[in-house]
């Protein structure tokens, strides 16, 4: 076997033409680039295929296409936990409070484009996002704001879907949202998708397992779970989803009980995933924290206790010291606007942190039951 050495090549005239390419190992040094929703014909050794339909990565080896898995810093969390959205008549605002401490307060963010109860939240560590939700009638609005900066919501887009009583999770690419219920007020079964750095519309994502609204979520970086809910009763299904990969959602599992209405918003620290308060039926509200491995399928068990028994209240997590937050919600007779945390790597009941503003209008902290909860970077 020959070997031919080249130290330099010039240009003495005009552009050098090597009409074959360089070869290495018979293969040529250029790879092919295709973005599709679907495999490349005739694709040669080395090139390259982004699945523009699951948002993948792909090298043509060893004639067939392997995915790249690339490393990520990526985070769906921070330290600057806010509530989004809320009841009295409707509330507009935006709060946030500190998450890597162990007590504080609620402070004004800025304000939603209208006023939302019921909607979810979801987002990266820069951008957070409020989806669908109810104002006098059910809202298809996608907003969204920098975590780092306070200030108002910007549209986004819209979802295809009504989204109502629903919950979302996120990998920090993709915020993913269980619709809820529909404009005739019962459950769907309706899942879709945007891309948190971009702004558009909804994009399908594929179906839960079941029919039914007043879920709860909680997700790490690969997998998404939506828990509970209400159907014609009190549901305890875990369903489960890959989240770069659109698809049906997959029975996984049983909560600790039938509930609906438990904490908003996802509360994990990327392997345990917490549901916070809810009611078991119309008129047993409880004051439970059930957790559950995320990664692995499997019935969920218990955690500790809330203060006291809430339902509709938002939730949220930091991963980076495990903290976990209920956020307000009702004890049954009233809207309360108390902050309570847990360590997620540390079973045990919650502990109080502090409160939310107080409402200006005649019932108070009433603005901060229907709540979502999410959070980001402060900086």
């Amino acid at each position: 076997m020959s070997t031919i050495k080249v130290d330099t090549i010039k240009n003495r005239s005009s552009a050098i033409n090597l009409p074959n390419n360089f070869k290495i190992g018979g293969n040529s040094i250029i790879q092919g680039y295709t973005a599709s929703g679907s495999e490349p014909s005739s694709p040669a050794t080395g090139d390259f295929w982004w699945d523009s339909s699951n948002d993948k990565l792909y090298r043509y080896i060893n004639g067939e296409f392997k995915e790249l898995t690339i490393a990520s810093s990526a985070a769906w969390w921070g330290s600057r936990g806010m509530r989004v959205g809320g009841q009295s008549l409707y509330y507009d605002g935006l709060e946030y409070f500190d998450l890597s401490v162990t007590s504080g307060s609620g402070a004004d963010f800025g304000d939603l484009l209208n006023n939302l109860q019921t909607n979810s939240a979801a987002g990266d560590s820069s951008r957070g996002l409020c989806l669908g939700g109810h104002l006098s009638s059910l809202r298809k609005e996608i907003q969204y704001w920098a975590f780092a900066t306070t200030g108002n919501a910007t549209d986004f887009g819209d979802l295809i879907n009504d989204s109502f009583y629903g919950s979302a999770v996120s990998n920090a690419v993709r915020a993913i949202v269980g619709n809820g219920a529909n404009s005739s007020y019962q459950g769907t079964n309706t899942i879709e998708y945007v891309t948190i750095q971009t702004t558009g519309n909804g994009t399908d994502f594929g179906d839960l397992s079941e029919t039914r609204y007043f879920f709860c979520s909680t997700n790490d970086l690969t997998h998404g779970i939506f828990i509970g809910g209400y159907t014609s009763t009190y549901t305890n299904r875990m369903d489960k989803i890959t989240m770069d990969t659109a698809g049906n959602a997959t029975d996984i599992g049983d909560f600790t009980d039938g509930m609906s209405g438990g904490g908003n918003g996802v509360c994990s620290d990327n392997t345990t995933g917490l549901v916070m308060g809810g009611n078991k039926t119309s008129s047993a509200w409880n004051n439970d924290i059930g957790k559950l491995t995320i990664a692995t399928a499997g019935d969920a068990s218990d955690f500790g206790d809330l203060s006291a028994v809430r339902a509709y209240n938002g939730q949220t997590s930091n991963v980076d010291n495990a903290r976990g937050m209920s956020i307000a919600g009702w004890e049954q007779s009233a809207s309360i606007n108390t902050l309570e945390y847990v360590t997620i790597s540390s079973p045990g009941n919650a502990t109080d942190y502090g409160d939310l503003t107080v409402n200006s209008n005649s019932t108070p902290a009433g603005r901060n039951a229907y709540c979502a909860g999410v959070s980001g970077s402060a900086s």
